[in-house]
């Protein structure tokens, strides 16, 4: 494993890397700006800036107090640069401010593990697997809303995209 992200151009030509002895097993990224946002498999969110390419914060351990977690999987930001993690095995998404400051915790029902989440401008969507398949809809406050699919109608995917045609998002 080579626990970095690499950057490449729109053409494909390598650019650039990010996390070399920083990293371990990366595997959720989001971008804002010029921040590049990072989970790890030890449990860790860790927050990069393209303008310095560096590392500028690294949040997390295991555990479930606010700023911890227990198998970060993937991440969001939304337009003003919060950002939504989904923390699987506290049944949670955290939500932390653009320098990963903890703001909030969106609590899930117990068999409901997050493995992906994204963001439109008024909901939140969470792909949850392992115990009990479905994508939840939220109201970006964490109510919420309906599932838009459930056990039975998915055989496990790892992630998932959000279309919208009609340019709501």
């Amino acid at each position: 494993l080579n626990h970095r992200v690499e950057v490449f151009s729109e053409t494909g030509e390598y650019l650039y890397q990010l996390g070399v002895g920083q990293l371990y097993i990366p595997y959720g990224i989001a971008i804002h700006g010029d921040s590049v946002y990072v989970s790890c498999g030890d449990d860790t969110v860790s927050k990069f800036s393209l303008t310095v390419m560096s590392l500028v914060r690294k949040i997390g351990g295991g555990g479930s107090n606010d700023g911890q977690f227990k198998w970060p999987r993937q991440l969001t930001t939304d337009s003003t640069g919060r950002v939504f993690i989904a923390d699987t095995y506290n049944y949670r998404i955290c939500i932390h401010d653009p320098n990963l400051n903890h703001l909030y915790n969106i609590t899930l029902e117990s068999m409901s593990q997050p493995t992906d989440v994204k963001i439109s401008r008024d909901h939140l969507y969470v792909l949850c697997l392992i115990i009990n398949p479905c994508i939840l809809v939220l109201a970006l406050e964490g109510d919420k809303l309906h599932s838009l699919i459930t056990r039975g109608d998915m055989s496990y995917p790892r992630f998932f995209f959000c279309l919208d045609p009609l340019n709501n998002f």
